[in-house]
């Protein structure tokens, strides 16, 4: 039915499921899942204090789409992870717009209209430009582009219409070179014997066998700083692969893993460009993932070949569908 988005009170479509509510809006570019424990927190919230946090929140719902969810679930929990995250830079608010651009195939005579004659297209764009920048305000979308003109990056042209320049096509390249043209794909593991059988005969055929090319940050030769290289690679990636699999320990009745943290790190950075990231981890350790990065949709998996049939899916479902 149609409705009202919860967070930005604009039009959206809205469907009740279970205890939870679905809403669908061009101000979020698309769904998000709201539970009724969030539902209630957020009625109790001020103003100020909804107005501070809608802006994250929906940061954080975009970047969850680019992961593949079409619709994340926001609940107490994540909304506590939010509420500790800061605003984005200007920097991010800029690599994040190509990054918009790449998603939506932009080309040569694209244009980015926001305002003039009020319509379904600018209406439209206006509200994903701001969900992807992070805009707080209705202004904050106009001034921000107006930015990119002082930056040479776009020139505006007649009926309110915006044209990227020679530099604004050299960053929108750079923001491609890690989505949609690249080939790559980055996967971030637990580097242990173990898991050599894991990568040859599950992640890797698996993303082969989707048109892709695996990529382990161990295999390759060079003499950079390791973080340095491991940076540069995600970016030349067309998605990440994590896999949270880690030793777990008994000890007088009691588990416990050994969480691998490079491997949330390298998440948390695929996340921050907005690349789509699958998750995966062994059942043994699915009860050890991480409590803000367990809502995401894990493959759980048992042996390898039951993790390459499932990414192999996974992969035509959300990355090639």
């Amino acid at each position: 039915m149609d409705s009202e988005c919860l967070l930005w009170g604009e039009h959206a479509s809205v469907q009740v499921d279970g205890d939870s509510t679905i809403f669908q809006s061009m101000r979020t570019d698309g769904s998000y899942r709201a539970t009724g424990t969030f539902l209630t927190i957020w009625s109790q919230l001020s103003l100020p204090e909804q107005a501070e946090l809608r802006p994250k929140i929906t940061t954080w719902i975009v970047d969850q789409h680019r992961s593949g969810i079409v619709a994340p679930t926001i609940n107490s929990n994540i909304l506590d992870m939010i509420r500790q995250k800061r605003y984005l830079r200007h920097s991010e608010r800029m690599e994040r717009f190509f990054l918009m651009l790449a998603y939506q195939d932009f080309g040569i005579s694209g244009s980015i209209k926001i305002a003039g004659v009020v319509d379904e297209e600018s209406k439209s764009t206006k509200a994903r430009l701001e969900a992807w920048i992070e805009a707080r305000t209705d202004k904050d979308a106009g001034a921000f582009l107006f930015m990119l003109c002082e930056a040479n990056l776009l020139v505006g042209r007649g009926n309110h219409r915006y044209f990227l320049t020679p530099g604004g096509y050299d960053r929108l390249e750079q923001a491609e070179l890690g989505s949609s043209s690249s080939r790559q794909v980055f996967v971030a593991m637990w580097f242990d014997p173990q898991m050599d059988v894991v990568y040859s005969e599950g992640i890797a055929p698996a993303i082969e066998a989707a048109g892709f090319k695996p990529f382990r940050i161990d295999h390759k030769e060079h003499n950079n700083k390791f973080d340095d290289e491991i940076i540069a690679e995600i970016r030349r990636s067309r998605f990440v692969v994590a896999d949270f699999t880690c030793r777990v320990r008994e000890v007088d009745g009691v588990s416990s893993a050994d969480a691998r943290g490079g491997v949330y790190y390298e998440a948390g950075f695929a996340q921050g460009l907005g690349l789509p990231l699958i998750w995966t981890v062994r059942n043994d350790c699915i009860s050890h993932v991480h409590f803000d990065t367990r809502q995401f949709a894990h493959i759980v998996w048992n042996d390898p070949g039951d993790l390459k049939l499932k990414l192999q899916n996974r992969i035509l479902a959300s990355i090639l569908s």
